[in-house]
């Protein structure tokens, strides 16, 4: 009499999804820690600018239970007086401090915001 295990194929499929979901999320972290190093070691530059525009994305998100859940991220657009375009992602406190067409002086270290100070 020959026994078959129903279990076994369960097993191996659960050991696969388990390593793959372990290696996504050692390579998100990776990215995020990569992002976090590049950005800390950036020089700081300093130049006058221009926001020329404002963004916002907003992603939604609905799991099995109907939860719903949305997220946003800002991000402002500045030009500088050498007409190069800088995107840079901002938080929602200083997404509301500016408004399109404000010129000063810009601070900014690779992908983050330091400081913008008007001039008149």
């Amino acid at each position: 009499m020959e026994i078959i295990e129903n279990g076994a194929g369960f097993d191996s499929i659960f050991s696969l999804v388990f390593t793959l979901v372990i290696i996504i999320m050692i390579l998100v972290l990776g990215f995020r820690l990569v992002n976090l190093v590049l950005n800390l070691s950036a020089d700081k530059i300093k130049i006058d600018a221009t926001l020329i525009s404002k963004d916002v994305a907003v992603t939604h998100h609905t799991d099995d239970q109907m939860h719903r859940t949305s997220h946003s991220s800002h991000s402002f657009t500045f030009e500088t007086v050498n007409g190069e375009r800088i995107v840079l992602d901002v938080s929602y406190k200083v997404y509301r401090q500016y408004a399109i067409g404000d010129f000063g002086e810009l601070i900014y270290q690779r992908k983050w915001l330091k400081e913008f100070t008007l001039k008149k």
